[in-house]
């Protein structure tokens, strides 16, 4: 087995219907209940090797799947279904990031290992919920801290800067007013009481 690393975890969360199945003949659809499961392969430099990711919703019950993997040269392949693209304009791009969760940001975190005081602009593949769809975003990277950074994510025009806290091996442990990670796993564990994101999450050595 290649020496690196592999984050894996689960977030969940709730969607409005209505936003992810526009119907004008059907409004107010209920809050749906979405787990999102990922493990993501990487190389002895934080560099993305393999995304595999498993989207659930109870109500209702519907499974999806998504797996995305990078060569060596920095050329993603993405498969949902029976569909595998090549994207050539994530060519080079070897980092990753999920607006649903900000626990993926222990990539670049480690991967920079920015010191306090320091700042650093990163590209990485952004992955779209629940179509799975890709786009290369810019992040900056602030260490504002010993514990905090803070983050902007740029997308065609649109930017979302927020706060994060850092605890043991570079897992983020909240977002400030929108996210906190939970040690408690299993199906939409602890996530339904303050009615936000919630992660279970852990990072291992593959050495």
């Amino acid at each position: 087995m290649d020496d690196g690393w592999e984050v894996s975890g689960a977030a969940d969360f709730e969607v409005n219907l209505d936003d992810m199945e526009p119907d004008a003949s059907r409004r107010d659809l209920p809050l749906a209940r979405i787990r999102l499961d990922y493990a993501m392969i990487m190389n002895d430099a934080w560099q993305t090797r393999t995304v595999h990711l498993q989207l659930t919703t109870r109500n209702p019950k519907k499974r999806q799947t998504c797996t995305q993997s990078v060569r060596r040269e920095g050329i993603w392949k993405h498969k949902s279904g029976n569909m595998v693209p090549e994207f050539w304009f994530l060519e080079g791009i070897y980092q990753f990031t999920l607006d649903t969760t900000p626990a993926m940001r222990v990539q670049q975190v480690r991967a920079v290992a920015l010191a306090v005081g320091q700042a650093q602009e990163l590209e990485a593949v952004s992955l779209n919920l629940p179509d799975f769809s890709v786009d290369p975003v810019e992040i900056w990277l602030n260490r504002t801290a010993e514990a905090s950074d803070e983050h902007l994510t740029t997308n065609g025009g649109l930017s979302i800067e927020s706060h994060i806290t850092v605890g043991h091996a570079g897992l983020v442990a909240n977002q400030e007013g929108v996210w906190t990670r939970s040690a408690e796993s299993g199906p939409f564990a602890s996530s339904w009481v303050a009615r936000r994101p919630c992660d279970s999450q852990c990072v291992t050595s593959r050495t």
